[in-house]
């Protein structure tokens, strides 16, 4: 008798998980539910849905919304979990409908209603079932579930996030609203056509600015893990506003099965003020590069949208960073400084500047303590060549005389160029010895620093090009 408990207890056991992992006898979730410590009591034949072999499975029927989202959550590790909709026939477990290879613990994730031209992929009303495989390792996790989810904000142009110049990631997963169907009936994106991809499926907005004064704007891509339905993606960087767009340049198409490819990144030339680049592509990260033409620079007023549009289902993690490269103030040709009799005369000549308020004329007698002789204005911004001259009337005698410049930015930048000098010395015929720095008497043809002894017995530290 106790045997015979025993194996009776036991079957009942085996046939209760044996039902909790099949289709037939899914237990329902409704919208705005969860369905807690669930695991993977057995395992099914996956063969030609998803995967193949024999995985740890998990069914759950419930009704479809205008947008249908779920949430997994473990309750301690969390392993590699893929989910399917099926319809609710049961029959051979067979009419796949989406898959999602890879669940994001935490992140919802998507049952669609529509495909990407609009049409009906699942019919509000109905029900389907969710079958999630694989494992969570030793835990248990919860499911959570919403029938009628609004669209993201970042799905479009106006709701774009921002992107700053720290490293961060973003997560765009799942493709409930295309071309403003779903719970959102309205769209501000541009036409499919008007996007890398051709579509306007799972997209994600991020807007940016260069600040000012710079000449280029790096976008650096880095992570990039898209897995599930054609699991690939585009990136695409738009200039203007959301309701005029123009098109920079494209890079993309990952494609995760049959072997990851990147094509080939468009690169766009200097037709609107701006060209950009893409280097460093492969199917992790990328490396876009903005660039103002004609040698000038951002005023810190243009708009730039990055677009990532994953492909149908495809849920996509990445990373972004926004480096603003701060280009020279100016580009000095020459610098130069001589004897005109009763003045030194200063000279510089510039070929570009950029943001430049004014320079600062410095002079030192020993190349070491530097005071201010005089503020020169810039002219701010120009791609052209400008000529500027000091004359410097209190220089000292019997002396070199030292000279730098410093330019100072209007926003208070500042940069010291090259020194140069002018030998305002006695004449040599009236220097009585020549002294090396230590104090070693030596020919008054030598060069470099040196310590003239005049016929007055003064000494004075020059120096001799």
């Amino acid at each position: 008798m106790k045997i015979f408990f025993t194996i009776l207890v036991s079957l009942l056991f085996f046939t209760n998980s044996f039902a909790q992992s099949t289709c037939a006898n899914a237990p329902t979730i409704s919208s705005g539910n969860c369905i807690n410590n669930q695991t993977f009591p057995g395992s099914v034949n996956m063969s030609g849905l998803c995967v193949g072999g024999s995985n740890p499975a998990l069914y759950i029927k419930f009704v479809a919304g205008a947008c249908s989202q779920f949430t997994i959550t473990p309750s301690g590790s969390f392993g590699s979990i893929g989910s399917q909709i099926l319809t609710s026939a049961c029959a051979g477990v067979s009419g796949s409908l989406q898959c999602h290879d890879n669940v994001v613990s935490g992140v919802p994730f998507m049952a669609d209603c529509h495909d990407v031209n609009g049409n009906y992929l699942l019919t509000s009303g109905t029900t389907y079932i969710l079958r999630l495989w694989g494992s969570v390792g030793t835990s248990s996790f919860n499911i959570c579930y919403s029938a009628n989810v609004l669209e993201e904000s970042s799905n479009e142009c106006s709701g774009a996030l921002s992107l700053g110049n720290v490293l961060t990631q973003y997560f765009n997963g799942g493709d409930c609203s295309f071309t403003g169907s779903g719970v959102d009936a309205t769209t501000s994106d541009p036409a499919p056509s008007g996007l890398c991809a051709g579509s306007l499926e799972n997209t994600q907005w991020i807007k940016f600015m260069p600040q000012s004064g710079v000449s280029q704007f790096q976008i650096l891509g880095t992570n990039i893990n898209c897995s599930g339905g054609g699991c690939g993606f585009q990136f695409g960087i738009f200039s203007g506003s959301c309701s005029s767009l123009v098109s920079e340049g494209c890079y993309g198409n990952k494609v995760c099965s049959g072997g990851q490819s990147v094509s080939g990144p468009t690169n766009t030339s200097a037709t609107d003020g701006f060209s950009i680049a893409w280097s460093n592509a492969t199917t992790t990260g990328f490396t876009a590069t903005i660039t103002k033409t004609g040698g000038g620079s951002f005023n810190g007023t243009e708009v730039f949208y990055l677009v990532m549009d994953g492909n149908s289902d495809a849920d996509c993690q990445y990373s972004l960073q926004g480096v603003n490269l701060q280009a020279l103030p100016i580009e000095l040709i020459s610098f130069t400084a001589e004897n005109s009799g009763q003045m030194n005369t200063i000279k510089w000549t510039c070929a570009t500047e950029i943001n430049n308020q004014y320079f600062v004329v410095e002079r030192s007698l020993d190349a070491v303590n530097w005071f201010e002789l005089s503020n020169v204005n810039g002219v701010g911004n120009s791609t052209t060549s400008t000529n500027y001259t000091y004359l410097d009337f209190s220089f000292q005698r019997n002396t070199t005389n030292y000279y730098r410049l410093k330019q100072v930015d209007f926003n208070g930048d500042f940069k010291y160029f090259s020194i140069i000098f002018v030998n305002n010395n006695q004449s040599i015929k009236n220097v009585k010895k020549v002294f090396s720095l230590i104090g070693v008497e030596v020919d008054k043809s030598t060069k470099g620093f040196l310590i003239y002894q005049y016929s007055d017995d003064t000494y004075k530290k020059v120096y001799i090009e």
